[in-house]
């Protein structure tokens, strides 16, 4: 009996032995092959995160590239487009300048024959300081204030100059046409100063000299 005890005993220890030796050997396949699996998988992922990171940066190396490009041409095209506006600015302005009588030099010489017909002055005649005035008597009194005055009637206006006050009044006559006829002319003379002189509602009873009269309305009436 007590052999039979002991060999069962032994039976089962080997048994035991030969189960744990079987599991171990099992245990450690199914380790390697969950380590491998995982493995593979880890390296699949990272791979495909940096193969996207790679291609993103490339991509967005391109974009930068790209958009810098995009933007040195928009400043070209600014720029020629900036000097193309600025030429035909400036080529508006010089058509516009040569229609005007001081900037084209044969409309200002028939300004300057015109000028002095009208005036009778010579255009040396003319200071850098102008009077207009639709008044006769504003030129009485000019030259009777001033003894160096030069008075000339023209066969349009009345004109008076005193070097010494360095002061040249015109009378114009009436009316917005003759006004303009002499404020064109006179461009040529290139003056300092243009002083226009009418009664400006002195005519009203309540006006007194050295009264200042501010325009808030105007009728015009073309003669």
């Amino acid at each position: 009996m007590c052999a039979a005890k002991k060999t069962k005993k032994a039976v089962k220890k080997t048994a035991k032995k030969t189960t744990k030796k079987i599991a171990k050997k099992t245990a450690t396949k199914a380790t390697k092959k969950v380590a491998k699996k995982t493995t593979k998988k880890t390296a699949k992922k990272t791979s495909k995160k940096t193969s996207k990171k790679i291609s993103a940066s490339k991509v967005n190396g391109i974009d930068s590239a790209f958009v810098d490009d995009l933007a040195m041409d928009q400043a070209g095209l600014v720029k020629k487009t900036t000097k193309k506006m600025a030429a035909n600015l400036e080529a508006k302005r010089a058509a516009l300048r040569a229609r005007r009588i001081h900037w084209n030099e044969d409309k200002k010489q028939i300004a300057i024959d015109m000028l002095e017909r009208y005036t009778g002055h010579d255009f040396e005649d003319f200071q850098e300081q102008i009077i207009l005035t639709n008044f006769h008597y504003y030129i009485e009194r000019f030259n009777h204030l001033l003894d160096d005055h030069h008075y000339t009637q023209g066969s349009a206006f009345k004109a008076s100059s005193s070097k010494k006050a360095k002061v040249t009044i015109i009378e114009f006559g009436v009316g917005a046409a003759m006004a303009a006829l002499i404020g064109e002319l006179l461009s040529v003379v290139q003056p300092k100063a243009v002083l226009f002189l009418g009664m400006a509602g002195a005519v009203h009873p309540s006006l007194k000299v050295g009264d200042f009269v501010f325009q808030l309305h105007r009728l015009e009436q073309k003669v």
